[in-house]
């Protein structure tokens, strides 16, 4: 594993724990539990072996190159920030042994496929997702409607096919930040229940159909509407 990160960290040394390495934070252990690379002009591909950092809590690669599948990054994982790259997918055992993540962010990082049905019903600590200005299309899994998850961000999708579907997630109690506009979401709003707690809502830019429900207008804590 420290053959590959050597070659792409481009360090001599081969301590990463040594200081030597920007961006790297260990434990009284010498375990890598911190990586905060942003705008540090990395490219190619994420390693693969970013998986066996055990005890890796966070990373933030924000305003690189990095290209390719997004790739396991390591089971006890509870922030990623991967925003502003030009990665192609997120590969299928990114989700394995990911089960605490509390906040994702691949803003803008070129990713280009659905979003994979399981992952709300996997990250259930989940609490921030932000994809926007991504490639991703296909309905959102009904699983987030159950989640923990708080804000979610998921504007601006590009490319011909965005996502699409109905807007089930107004009924979701936990989420208070919601924006969904410049897609291809369908079908009328749906009536929300009284323990909503929304804050935010951006529904705007899609293809929503119907009147709007007198229990949206009823928001106790609704800050922001946009339609």
């Amino acid at each position: 594993m420290l053959v590959i990160w050597l070659q792409w960290w481009g360090r001599a040394s081969p301590d990463p724990c040594d200081g030597s390495w920007l961006g790297i934070t260990c434990d009284a252990s010498g375990y890598v539990v911190y990586i905060i690379a942003n705008n540090s002009g990395l490219t190619g591909h994420l390693p693969r072996e970013t998986r066996n950092l055990s005890m890796l809590a966070a990373i933030y690669l924000n305003n690189n190159s990095l290209s390719g599948d997004v790739p396991p990054l390591g089971p006890n994982l509870m922030e990623i920030s991967l925003s502003y790259n030009r990665f192609m997918s997120i590969s299928p055992e990114f989700f394995k042994d990911m089960e605490i993540v509390f906040s994702l962010s691949a803003v803008n990082a070129n990713i280009i496929g659905p979003i994979p049905e399981f992952m709300g019903d996997h990250f259930k600590y989940l609490g921030t997702l932000k994809l926007q200005g991504n490639s991703l299309f296909g309905h959102i899994p009904t699983s987030f409607a159950s989640t923990r998850i708080r804000s979610v961000q998921l504007q601006d999708q590009r490319g011909l096919d965005k996502l699409s579907g109905p807007i089930f997630m107004l009924n979701a109690t936990n989420i208070v930040y919601l924006d969904l506009h410049g897609n291809q979401f369908t079908g009328p709003i749906p009536n929300l229940a009284s323990n909503i707690e929304m804050e935010y809502i951006d529904l705007s830019k899609n293809a929503l159909t119907g009147d709007v429900p007198q229990s949206l207008m009823q928001l106790h804590h609704l800050r922001v509407l946009n339609l």
